[in-house]
């Protein structure tokens, strides 16, 4: 944390990594300056903004809503927290059980100090002398937590009701934060790498009262934690159960709750594994006659993923087979398996798309064409802006054509993600037909458009040159939006097919950070 800069925070630490690599906010990191100066001469302005929202797969059943504040507030608090990182990490240091503290890294913002494999290898080393364990992990952790509970946290509970004004950095926090989602007090972004930075805080201040009460009721207790996991190690059941009820105890005071579902005391290691059995058959698998051993790998993969419907198997299926190299004669047994995987799991087209793009010469258009219509047409109507938008980053990549009524209908999803990609897609005459544009010119035309959840679209469609064709002169101007456009700020910015390779690079990278541990995905 202590090099951590304003700009590293805008650059890497703002959209998420889950986009299609048709976003950056490079051009907005690299005039910040410009902006802020111009946000000081206006007080507290903007005032409460809301975030647009990008919806991923987390398994196979269930959502998480991750989020990209009003870039204005955002900046705000990047500049507040990289101006203040000493004393944050002044808090940070209170925890003697956390290994997951914020430390600035090349490929995102930050990232845990270590990795949560090194996590399970350190849980697994201090309970060498202990029979039990206890594992748990905090109920919704970013959507639950007060926003007042920050400055509590920093400055304790009884300092920040005293001094409810900016005197105090967990003040600022907290007011920002609540401008970042229109006034709202319960729960902070997911996505930005901001949001890491203050949760660590309010863990640092749990860790601290935890391991004070808990050396006063139980002795010889092991206790370590990463990001809203914590593993603990004792002697006897229960010493087990009075452990939950001080940390039942103190996360309630901090108005969080722990997790029931995924709260375990047992004795170990009865059922602790540090390796999953399909990660070592899938890694073992040996490909020397393709036509034979790609439906093997794929049924044990399909296999394990049915067993562990939350798990990355899947993702990891797709690692392995990005390094293979495929011939003309097993491609199309490839392609038939690797798009019944994103159609199964939608969480691996990312890693399917640089696939099919590293293989482009061998595609079944046709084929993918269908696959990506009936996924498009699956998730629209659900809000399902992960498997839409880069369902639609493939179809672009390919010269895929689309029809005016898939066109409309991803328009009317309100999902602001795919409508930028869509629409791009319709300048550069990828939409047959013509496909009316009035009803969302007449959204984008809202006074307070700017501080909306679709200030990303009208902004691109005010100002982006990609979009002139369809809305010049169609979309109001507003001071946001004028302070953005005169400091050379755009975020839509499709890349080249070099740099398209590079990006599908850096998807593999983030695989590989899942599974060596250092991305989180609890």
């Amino acid at each position: 944390m202590k090099e951590l800069t304003t700009k590293d925070l805008i650059e890497r630490g703002y959209f998420p990594e889950e986009l299609p690599p048709f976003f950056s906010t490079k051009s907005f990191a690299d005039n910040f300056g410009k902006l802020a100066k111009e946000i000081r001469k206006k007080q507290n302005w903007p005032e409460e903004s809301l975030a647009v929202r990008y919806s991923i797969p987390k398994g196979r059943f269930s959502r998480r809503n991750l989020s990209i504040p009003n870039p204005l507030v955002f900046l705000e608090l990047a500049e507040l927290i990289a101006n203040n990182r000493n004393d944050i990490q002044v808090i940070y240091n209170r925890s003697k059980i956390s290994i997951s503290k914020p430390k600035r890294h090349d490929q995102r913002a930050v990232k845990p100090e270590k990795n949560f494999n090194e996590f399970k290898n350190l849980a697994f080393a201090i309970s060498s002398s202990h029979k039990y364990e206890l594992k748990t992990d905090i109920t919704r952790y970013y959507p639950s937590m007060y926003t007042h509970s920050i400055p509590w946290a920093m400055h304790s509970k009884a300092a920040s009701k005293k001094n409810r004004g900016d005197g105090l950095l967990g003040n600022k926090i907290d007011r920002i934060l609540r401008k970042m989602q229109s006034g709202q007090t319960v729960g902070i972004p997911i996505g930005p790498d901001t949001s890491f930075i203050v949760s660590e805080l309010v863990g640092a201040a749990i860790d601290q009262q935890l391991v004070q009460a808990i050396s006063k009721e139980v002795k010889g207790v092991k206790i370590i934690r990463f990001a809203d996991d914590y593993y603990f190690y004792f002697s006897s059941k229960s010493d087990g159960m009075r452990i939950l009820a001080i940390l039942r105890k103190i996360l309630a005071d901090f108005e969080l709750e722990i997790n029931e579902a995924k709260t375990k005391i047992g004795e170990f290691p009865n059922w602790h594994c540090l390796e999953s059995e399909w990660a070592m058959v899938l890694q073992n698998f040996q490909f020397i006659d393709h036509a034979k051993e790609l439906p093997q790998f794929f049924n044990a993969a399909f296999r394990y993923a049915e067993q562990e419907p939350n798990g990355p198997v899947l993702k990891y299926a797709a690692r392995i087979l990005k390094d293979l190299d495929f011939s003309n004669e097993h491609w199309p047994l490839a392609q038939n398996w690797l798009q019944k995987m994103f159609s199964y799991n939608t969480a691996t087209l990312p890693y399917v798309a640089a696939i099919f793009i590293e293989n482009k010469d061998k595609v079944d258009t046709a084929n993918l064409a269908a696959s990506l219509a009936s996924l498009i047409d699956e998730h629209c109507e659900l809000g399902h802006s992960y498997e839409v938008s880069w369902a639609l980053y493939l179809a672009k990549e390919f010269g895929l054509i689309m029809s005016a009524e898939t066109f409309s209908k991803i328009l009317k999803s309100g999902d602001v993600i795919s409508s930028l990609v869509v629409l791009d897609m319709k300048s550069e005459g990828q939409v047959t037909g013509r496909g009316s544009l009035r009803s969302l010119i007449k959204e984008l035309n809202d006074e307070d458009v700017f501080l909306s959840d679709k200030w990303l679209l009208a902004y691109e469609a005010r100002h982006n040159p990609r979009f002139k064709k369809l809305f010049s002169g169609k979309i109001k101007d507003n001071n946001g939006f004028k302070l953005l456009r005169n400091a050379g700020v755009i975020f839509y910015k499709p890349q080249k097919s070099e740099k398209i390779a590079e990006a599908h690079s850096e998807t593999f990278t983030i695989l590989d950070r899942i599974f060596s541990g250092s991305t989180y995905e609890g």
